[in-house]
């Protein structure tokens, strides 16, 4: 049985450090900060909860997994209920090319398999390098970095077809 207050402690640096990702993953999602807030204090503690419950290989992986889906519920719900989703609110922003390109380039990575979008996050959005990120999804560096060139040549490959 743990200690519940090394128990709490683990919590809390687990929280620290996972929550910033989440926070952003959310946010570029859901173009929404406080929708964000909400969702990734879920994602956290449904993590955390399941933590405590059994071993988890990779925690960051899991709790981005577990935010990913929380989100894709949430965009499902507004479509449902006819509230914006994610392109209907970022296309109301003025837009210039860079904002444009970006949106496209996102909509590209949500194109990607679920493996390929995870290490797109890891690599870009967090800064991590091959070698944190072999770490994190428990795989070899070599692994990695095939999977990042995979996911790299399907980008090329949508925007190419997108160009003709």
């Amino acid at each position: 049985m743990t200690d519940p207050a090394a128990q709490r402690a683990r919590d809390g640096e687990l929280y620290q450090r996972h929550r910033p990702a989440v926070f952003d993953l959310l946010v570029r999602r859901l173009h929404n900060v406080e929708e964000a807030e909400a969702l990734a204090q879920e994602a956290m503690l449904r993590a955390l909860d399941a933590s405590h419950r059994q071993e988890i290989r990779s925690f960051t992986a899991f709790v981005l997994r577990i935010a990913h889906n929380l989100a894709t519920d949430l965009l499902r719900r507004r479509r449902f209920e006819g509230g914006p989703v994610d392109a209907e609110t970022t296309l109301a922003v003025p837009a210039e090319p860079e904002r444009v390109e970006l949106f496209r380039l996102e909509g590209a990575v949500r194109s990607l398999p679920e493996s390929h979008q995870q290490l797109i996050e890891l690599r870009y959005h967090r800064g991590l390098s091959f070698a944190e990120i072999a770490e994190e999804l428990q795989m070899s560096k070599n692994g990695v970095f095939a999977r990042h060139e995979r996911a790299l040549d399907q980008l090329r490959q949508i925007f190419a077809r997108r160009r003709t």
